[in-house]
């Protein structure tokens, strides 16, 4: 398998896709610095592999290899692992399992690695093949003596303790019977002291009833010396009164103030000189008529204008033709025409003589040589000859169509179907006689084409005969066989193609030159005739002489401005009188108005339009002023009914209080105790209760008597009480445990179990010895079984290991695998004959032996073709000879088993001395493929051009573009919502600003979000902008605007769903997984059509869908906010969420209104089924 190309899309750590080709089939060196992409490159190719690897899920990339003489290609896109072969798909290749990927993605760190168990997964499989294919550790396992050994001591140790155990029984059966013997004079002592106890809580209710009535007492001589009206008031009184006394200075001089302003309204609508407001349609009509005097002074002005500017070129068309007062009778337009017919007519046929002319020059006669033609004619016949010849039998020789064959099969094939037709004619049917009809139609056609044919030889030399005629003139064969024949014709061919293209091309120049000269006689006889028109022309125009034909023209014209210019002078006349009438109309009707209504009569637009202007301001105040003297009159009425209220509630406070109205000085020596009052009253209350219901639960319990005694009584007897509840508590747990040991004694069999258990534990105790024996046996034949492998058989993959290992080291070491479990290889030093683990090895060493244990298991784990193998800068550890050794093994490998090899490398070094090593093997020089270079990074300056920079854009002038056509110019991405405010460009805020857009893109600020952090820098440009007016000082609202925009859109709307939110939800399997995708990128990725269309199911490939997975989709979606629950606002509610926008307040209405149309416009079509499906 030989990669040939790999595309990276989407890969974790790399940004930006780019494309690797590969050129070589062999060894591949792929350089670049650290943190390019080297290592990712191989998490790549791992995952397009194997499909389940843990690299796949946030992978997309293809790659290109050649295998089995097709081209295969693979695709990944996260979940989604396709194979093609030439185009087609197809299931994958025969590859290694997925988890031997790691052994064909070699890096240092996994080279490197000490522990005793790196490469574990290699060794055991080495070792499973050094034992004909059986684990001899598990099966050593299985007879392991260590555990059994452990286990017989724990059996002896649980044998002893059930010993014990029988020991302990019998003594604890012999102090139970003595302590039941006690149990009946501890049963009457505990009767005897739970019943003191149980009057307990009486006592102790005795003792606070007794403390309750005391303290009742004093409350009551307490309460009764303060004044009865602080139960009715809450303490608020006072304040409430001083509030009270406030409004009703705050409400008299508001009273005050209104009825001064009711006058000074009467006083303003006097001056207005109106008695009753003015009709709107009345003052309108005014207005539109005063507009229209405007527009119609305007229109006269400018039509004087035009009159005046005719006059001049009246004058100016009559210097034009020397003075005349008006142009000649005789001169009219259609004599004009012919003159500008003659003169287009004469230029055309002056241009026309001219290339004529040119292209006769460029024809030189030629004539047709009667020697080419025979030359023609000579070819031709020897081509003939030759093909003849070679058409023609040798003398003696078969035809070549009577070739025996085919006709002896055909005759062959009509026998059989004469003879089966008649054999199932008469046996079975006779429509059968048809298919020996068939067969005897077929045997008689066969023998009249084989008699056409004529004799088996020919009688007539004909290649001699084609000889003889072969012309003279030309140059025969260089000798009479097939292949010079062949040749020779196809050379004569090629001369007579050449010579008869040649002459062909004379004959066609000869015949243009005739045509073209035939043109030109034509064109001479019109010329002729144009000079008699210009004679005709210059008597009717009545010149003198026959002028040039540019002074003919100008004549012409200047005659035809002069008359057109009375014509304009006059309809310039006209339409000045007429807007004069129509403004003296106009001027007349305003007056008749103006003058009813105390203003003075216009004489112009000026005037009329003031006079309007002061009767409208005289009328909006006339109606201002008698709509605020309402409000007023009826403020004046609410005041009045204030007053009186606040009056009436001050009063109801001090007959509260029971006092005099206005005494002040009680209000407040009485609010002084009401705190007093407040705090012994629920005291009193409470207690009162508590002791009315302690005196009936004695009642009810019979212990009435206990609140009639003193507390020296009632302490002596809880002493007594609580002395027998400390005895009471210690009898009832020394009953309990006397019961419990008996019913278990009498229950259960302890002494007998315990026997039981001891027996049981002697038993397992001989069973454990008998194991441990046959594990001791079954350990000494699997170490006789395990010698004699590692004597007899050695697998390929460890033959091949060591092979490689010794070649690395130059043989200073061999490779051993350990058969201890849980570790891998050992190597065994040379010189010495000691063996060593992978921790006591250098790292050089380390990185050899496993490099060479991996390749090795690697041409064993193939099922089919030899991989790409990678391997990840995992030399950098070798010493120069080394890496030489390793190297020149690689490039063997490459060479003899046709294996693509990569080295990754950021050591320029590398790459030459692996190309050294291949020139020492004699192979072909390793291709090197520069990954910064590809991905557009050059890590190393290498010319000056690298250092040169490109300028910037240039940003194009708005010019007088219109604000789509400027937007267009500029490429700039769609407006969209979805994204927020901070991604959108800065056109959709400043459209109506194109040069404030032009100077922020100048500075590469694109984008909200980029001007959000200009401004917040305050930047001197964010300052300059800010100030500028207009949507310079209005862009942060603009932004903010937007940004209330974004979010108000986005309500009902959940974030768009894809392929990695689908595989995410993990509530998709596999054979819908592609089909769910599908939808979801046909519905636009809106979660809620995508669910509908699952509980459908109409879509194809939905068969078998079951509910539960729909449900759990649509858990996850809604969790994750790709559903919104919330309805989709619709425009009108859009715009006025928008206009109650703080952001709103601070923009003109008129700005807000088009900024958010044009935004809603813009946006995306929602909801779904509203949606453009043309």
């Amino acid at each position: 398998m030989k990669l040939k190309r790999l595309v990276i899309r989407s890969l974790p750590g790399i940004d930006g896709r780019f494309t690797v080709d590969i050129p070589g089939a062999g060894l591949n060196v792929i350089i670049g610095p650290n943190g390019i992409g080297k290592s990712s490159l191989c998490r790549a190719m791992a995952a397009l592999l194997w499909k389940d690897g843990a690299q796949g899920a946030h992978v997309t990339a293809s790659a290109c290899f050649e295998l089995e003489g097709g081209e295969w290609t693979v695709e990944r896109d996260g979940g989604s692992w396709r194979w093609y072969r030439d185009g087609s798909e197809c299931p994958p290749p025969r590859l290694p399992a997925e988890h031997l990927s790691d052994n064909f993605f070699l890096g240092l760190r996994e080279l490197l690695d000490a522990k005793r168990d790196a490469g574990n997964d290699v060794a055991q499989a080495i070792r499973e093949q050094m034992s004909g294919g059986y684990d001899l550790t598990a099966v050593a396992e299985a007879f392991a003596t260590a555990p059994l050994v452990r286990k017989g001591k724990s059996a002896r140790q649980a044998c002893d303790k059930a010993e014990r155990a029988v020991g302990e029984a019998q003594g604890r059966q012999k102090g139970l019977h003595d302590r039941e013997a006690m149990l009946a004079q501890l049963e009457q002592e505990k009767d005897e002291a739970e019943g003191a106890v149980r009057t307990l809580g009486h006592v102790r209710s005795a003792l606070d009833l007794h403390a309750w009535r005391e303290e009742l007492e004093q409350l009551e001589t307490q309460l009764a010396a303060l004044p009865g009206a602080l139960e009715r008031l809450s303490g608020k009184e006072g304040e409430e009164l001083e509030e009270l006394e406030r409004q009703l200075v705050a409400k008299g001089a508001d009273r005050t103030k209104t009825a001064q302003g009711i006058e000074d309204e009467r006083t303003e609508a006097g001056r207005t000189r109106l008695t009753v407001p003015l009709d709107d349609a009345l003052l309108a009509t005014a207005g539109k008529r005063a507009e229209a005097l405007k527009d119609k002074e305007r229109e006269r002005d400018q039509a004087q204008t035009e009159w005046k500017g005719e006059g001049r070129a009246v004058a100016e068309a009559s210097r034009a033709v020397g003075g005349y007062a008006e142009s000649p009778s005789e001169f009219d337009l259609g004599e004009s025409a012919d003159l500008f017919a003659f003169l287009r007519d004469a230029q055309a046929a002056e241009t026309e003589l001219g290339a004529l002319d040119e292209r006769l020059q460029l024809l030189d006669p030629s004539s047709f040589s009667e020697e080419a033609a025979q030359q023609l004619e000579q070819l031709r016949r020897g081509v003939d000859q030759l093909r003849a010849w070679l058409r023609s039998p040798p003398v003696g020789a078969a035809p070549e169509h009577e070739t025996p064959g085919p006709a002896r099969l055909l005759e062959k094939l009509a026998a059989a179907l004469l003879a089966v037709g008649l054999g199932l004619g008469f046996a079975v049917e006779r429509t059968f006689f048809a298919v020996a009809g068939v067969g005897l139609g077929l045997f008689i056609a066969v023998r009249l084409m084989r008699a056409r044919r004529g004799p088996e030889t020919p009688t007539v030399d004909a290649r001699g005969h084609a000889r003889s005629e072969f012309p003279q003139g030309l140059e025969p064969p260089t000798e009479w066989t097939n292949e010079a024949v062949t040749a020779r014709s196809r050379e004569l061919d090629e001369e007579f193609a050449d010579l008869l293209v040649t002459t062909e091309r004379e004959r066609d120049r000869n015949r243009d030159r005739e045509s073209l000269q035939n043109r030109r006689e034509i064109l001479v006889a019109d010329m002729a005739q144009l000079e008699d028109r210009r004679a005709q022309l210059v008597q009717a125009l009545h010149l003198e002489a026959i002028r040039p034909d540019v002074e003919l023209v100008d004549t012409a014209v200047a005659l035809n401005q002069l008359r057109a210019a009375r014509e304009r002078e006059a309809r310039a006349a006209a339409g000045v009188q007429s807007l004069e009438k129509q403004c003296a109309a106009l001027i007349a009707e305003l007056a008749e108005v103006l003058t009813c209504h105390g203003e003075a009569a216009p004489v112009d637009a000026s005037s009329a339009r003031a006079g309007v202007e002061s009767l409208e301001r005289r009328n909006r105040t006339l109606r201002d002023t008698r709509k605020g003297q309402a409000l007023l009159e009826r403020h004046l009425e609410q005041c009045d009914a204030d007053l009186e209220r606040i009056e009436k509630a001050a009063n109801a406070i001090y007959k509260l209080a029971e006092l005099e109205v206005g005494d002040r000085g009680g209000l407040s020596s009485l609010l002084s105790n009401l705190d007093r009052y407040r705090e012994l009253r629920p005291k009193r209350d409470a207690l009162s209760n508590e002791i009315d219901r302690t005196e009936k639960h004695l009642d009810e319990a019979g212990q009435a008597a206990l609140g009639e005694l003193d507390s020296d009584s009632l302490q002596e007897r809880l002493r007594e009480i609580d002395k027998h509840d400390a005895e009471l508590e210690k009898m009832h747990s020394e009953i309990a445990d006397i019961r419990s040991e008996v019913r278990t004694a009498r229950a259960g069999h302890v002494l007998e179990e315990a026997l039981a258990a001891r027996d049981e534990q002697l038993e397992q105790l001989r069973v454990r010895r008998e194991l441990a024996m046959h594990a001791a046996a079954g350990q000494f034949l699997i170490e006789r079984v395990r010698n004699e492998h590692d004597t007899d058989q050695m697998p390929r993959v460890l033959e091949r290991a060591r092979e490689l290992f010794g070649t690395f080291t130059n043989h200073a070491y061999e490779l051993e695998v350990a058969r201890e479990d849980g570790t891998s290889f050992r190597a065994l030093e040379t010189s010495s004959g000691e063996r060593r683990w992978l921790n006591e090895l250098s790292d050089g060493t380390r990185v050899q032996l496993a490099l060479a244990a991996r390749l090795a298991f690697v041409e064993d784990a193939e099922q089919g073709e030899p991989l790409p193998l990678f391997l990840d800068e995992a030399l950098d550890h070798s010493d120069s000879e080394r890496f030489q050794a390793i190297a020149r093994s690689l490039a063997r490998m490459a060479q003899d088993d046709g294996r693509q090899i990569f080295y990754l490398t950021s050591d320029e070094h590398d790459a030459e001395r692996l190309q050294l090593a291949l020139r020492e093997e004699g192979c072909e020089r390793a291709p090197v493929i520069d990954l910064a270079a590809v991905r557009g990074r050059e890590w190393a300056v290498r010319d000056r051009d690298a250092l040169t920079v490109r300028p910037l854009p240039t940003v194009p002038e708005p010019g007088g573009m219109t604000a789509e056509a400027y937007g267009a110019a500029l490429s700039i991405p769609r407006f969209d919502p979805r994204r927020g405010h901070l991604d959108q460009h800065l056109y959709y805020l400043l459209s109506d600003d194109l040069r404030l857009l032009r100077r922020l893109l100048q500075n590469r600020i694109e984008s909200v979000g980029q001007w959000l952090a200009l401004a917040r820098s305050s930047a001197p440009l964010a300052e300059k902008i800010a100030v500028c007016p207009g949507a310079g000082e209005q862009l942060d609202a603009r932004t903010r605007l937007l940004e209330v925009y974004c979010q108000v859109w986005a309500e009902g709307r959940g974030r768009p769903v894809g392929r990695e939110a689908i595989e995410a939800s993990k509530a998709i399997t596999d054979n819908y997984l592609e089909v769910v995708v599908q939808i979801a990128s046909a519905e636009q990725g809106d979660g809620e059509r995508l669910l509908v269309v699952l509980l459908e199911r109409d879509y194809p490939g939905l068969k078998g869908f079951r509910d539960k997975s729909r449900e759990s989709l649509a858990r996850y979606l809604a969790e994750e906010g790709y559903t919104d629950e919330q309805p989709i606002l619709e425009a009108p509610e859009v715009e006025l969420r928008m206009r109650a926008a703080p952001a709103a307040g601070e923009l003109p209405e008129e700005l807000t209104t088009r900024l958010v149309h044009t935004w809603c416009r813009l946006s995306p079509a929602q909801p779904l089924d509203d949606r453009d499906t043309s």
